[in-house]
């Protein structure tokens, strides 16, 4: 049976691209070194390498979470379904693009590119334990009064029971025992959104925060899988077991002009999009539905993003640091290595009496990177690349049949097609795309379900120089999950995953996983 642990080459040291850019950035933000190919770096090696930063991190998070105290009444997601309204800045489908927000798909409104400040929800009157989209309720009145004074806050609790059905065992779970095993874990999640409007601070703005905290020993990475078979037991990157701010951020609007500045979880960005995103608590779990990896975008940016709509058009540009920001939570040296730039347009309207958009994005970065092909080589001896990394991407979604019960969802179909230069960006080309639904039947109005594919290419500069030494095989995965809604603030998620992986030596594989969701 095949291992993912290959001796060190030569006995050479090299600096790893973790996970192919560990997910377009861990590898630009931390210079790991290791003796084997990046994938093969441990999680307790990631661990030691953020450890260092864990006493800023706890400490800017717990200030937040102590800042929002008086906020503590929950509103969850869920809620919003009953209000029709949106809780976090709406306009970003994704982090390469500002104006890929509100993306298509069964929705009512064409959608937007602000990032509007949350409109708070309260619980309808008559609404029992059973039918309310929150376990805590309206907290006799105290959540509508905090709403009134500009302040949401959703909390979540999510617990993870996921194992290996078929495949080899890969070297992240053989090292320390877990295999294919069917392990636990879990995470919180907490998002404070604040109306300088309503606060009383300055109109037309808002102040943004996303607080997480994850636990547990199921891996994010099984049998030879080059992308995470769950992001929500990899996220935040190189934090496990510590509490990490990933978002903390301004936003603000003038008419349909709008602006974010600050750190930003690039999932947050998706939070609006009924395909791609969901922190893999919502919808899917693999890496390559919830953050589509590009090779140029870190999990978290520290920036600005600017947008205008113009009709049924959104324009926008973006600039942030080429590196991971997850841990970091100042300024100094930003932009030291480089800079990325993201321009975008989009459309959101209607195709044959359906909601639908149609996106093009581009993304490129300055930051020096290493030529594929001297990769294995010590580093003083690798050469820079020729070009700078980038990725081109459309996007599209299409409603195929409104929800009658819950407007605004519905089934619908969904794609993302991106390429690249190839070298240096260790990603050739990939295709996203699948269907999902939710509010489907009458009796089960929360309910969902999703079926999607993913395809990835990588670069053949890369391929070239890893061949024979680990030989590299196209990507491509199915994965289907259902949503089962015990009531609105309990879901119990079956999710199955198909995997062909990245390591061309290694079986396809299956991994299983049941989840559940919990909305305070």
């Amino acid at each position: 049976m095949p291992t993912e642990t290959l001796p060190s080459w030569q006995g050479h040291e090299f600096q790893a691209l973790v996970w192919l850019n560990s997910w377009d950035g861990l590898s630009t933000a931390t210079t790991i070194q290791c003796t084997c190919w990046a994938v093969n770096i441990t999680i307790s090696q990631l661990r030691s390498v953020f450890n260092r930063m864990h006493w800023r991190s706890s400490a800017v998070a717990g200030g937040v979470l102590l800042a929002t105290l008086p906020a503590t009444i929950p509103t969850p997601a869920k809620a919003q379904d009953l209000a029709s309204q949106e809780s976090l800045p709406v306009g970003l489908e994704s982090a390469p693009a500002l104006a890929e927000a509100e993306s298509a798909g069964p929705r009512s409104d064409p959608g937007t590119a602000e990032p509007a400040t949350p409109t708070p929800t309260t619980t309808p009157q008559g609404l029992t334990i059973w039918n309310r989209p929150t376990f805590s309720g309206d907290w006799w009145g105290g959540r509508s009064e905090l709403a009134k004074r500009g302040v949401n806050l959703r909390l979540w609790a999510t617990g993870f029971y996921q194992g290996q059905w078929s495949g080899d065992v890969g070297s992240f779970t053989a090292a320390d025992g877990r295999g294919t095993k069917f392990l636990s874990g879990g995470r919180l999640d907490a998002l404070v959104d604040l109306d300088t409007t309503k606060l009383g601070l300055w109109r037309g703005g808002g102040i943004h925060a996303h607080l997480e905290l994850e636990g547990g020993r199921v891996p994010g990475f099984r049998g030879g899988a080059l992308w995470p078979v769950n992001s929500g037991a990899i996220l935040p990157l190189g934090s496990p077991e510590q509490l990490e701010a990933t978002s903390l951020y301004i936003s603000q609007r003038w008419g349909g002009t709008s602006l974010l500045v600050g750190k930003i979880n690039a999932i947050d960005l998706l939070a609006n999009d009924p395909f791609f995103g969901g922190w893999g608590i919502d919808r899917f779990m693999n890496l390559a539905f919830v953050a589509p990896p590009s090779g140029v975008v870190p999990p978290v940016i520290m920036g600005g993003l600017l947008a205008q709509k113009i009709g049924e058009v959104s324009l926008s540009a973006m600039v942030f640091d080429p590196s991971d920001q997850t841990t970091n939570y100042w300024v100094d040296g930003l932009f030291a290595d480089g800079v990325n730039v993201s321009l975008a347009a989009q459309w959101n309207g209607r195709a044959w009496g359906r909601a639908s958009n149609l996106g093009l994005s581009y993304t490129f970065s300055t930051k020096d990177s290493v030529d594929l092909r001297s990769i294995l080589l010590p580093s003083d001896l690798q050469i820079g690349a020729s070009t700078y990394p980038d990725n081109l991407s459309l996007q599209f979604g299409h409603t195929l049949f409104p929800s009658k019960v819950r407007p605004g969802k519905g089934i619908g179909i969904y794609g993302k097609v991106a390429a690249t230069r190839g070298n240096p960006n260790p990603i050739g080309w990939s295709f996203v795309g699948g269907i999902t639904g939710e509010g489907m039947f009458v009796n089960r109005p929360y309910d969902g379900f999703g079926v999607g594919f993913y395809y990835y290419n990588w670069s053949q500069a890369l391929e070239a120089t890893l061949d024979p030494l680990l030989p590299l095989d196209n990507e491509k995965g199915l994965e289907i999950y259902y949503n089962f809604a015990l009531t609105p603030w309990f879901i119990l998620t079956a999710d199955l995953q198909l995997i062909d992986p990245g390591k061309a030596d290694f079986a396809i594989e299956t991994v299983a996983a049941l989840r559940a969701k919990f909305t305070f």
